[in-house]
């Protein structure tokens, strides 16, 4: 993610022509961290206190002038806005891609109808997802009662061996209804 910089907020359009405005009608000056003015000018024969504009607890700038505490506050309020736009552009960017991996594992499930291949599709997608080291996926067999694996990734279990409900860590799991993740399992 690129660095919020107090030159590129005062860029935006909107900001400049208020920061134009501000600084025709008051004697204020904005710097970067380094002093290079920004936009106003720098009046040395009034020299007035400088105000930070912070984001994060960082320096990101200096407002000198009458008024300048109020634009350092304004500027600063504007420095987190545009961190938390970026925060959201992230964010929404990061469900996109998830969404895009449930779309794509989607289009693969609607074209196969045997359920030992869209079980290997669904731990394929799934470890696109999240990191394991092994994942199964398991149905109750209706007729026998017993779970059985339909396909799984890392160590295996016997797959040819069915489990009953109720019974060891997957037949409670599979009871229950509810996913679990464990550790340390061996």
């Amino acid at each position: 993610m690129q660095k919020i910089t107090l030159k590129k907020i005062i860029k935006k359009k909107e900001i400049s022509s208020i920061l134009g405005d501000i600084v025709a009608v008051d004697d204020v000056c904005v710097t970067d961290p380094g002093g290079n003015i920004l936009i106003g000018k720098n009046n040395v024969e009034n020299p007035s206190p400088m105000h930070p504009v912070n984001l994060e607890g960082k320096v990101i700038g200096w407002v000198r002038g009458e008024k300048a505490q109020t634009l350092a506050n304004l500027l600063s309020y504007l420095a987190v806005q545009e961190l938390g736009k970026r925060a959201l552009a992230k964010e929404t960017l990061e469900k996109y891609k998830e969404l895009s991996v449930i779309y794509d594992a989607t289009e693969k499930l609607a074209a196969n109808l045997d359920p030992q291949q869209v079980s290997q599709l669904v731990i394929e997608e799934a470890k696109k997802i999240i990191q394991a080291d092994n994942i199964s996926v398991i149905a109750i067999d209706e007729d026998t009662g017993l779970c059985r694996i339909l396909a799984s990734s890392g160590t295996e279990y016997h797959p040819e061996i069915g489990f009953r409900l109720g019974k060891g860590i997957l037949g409670c799991i599979m009871d229950s209804g509810k996913g679990e993740i464990i550790n340390n399992v061996l």
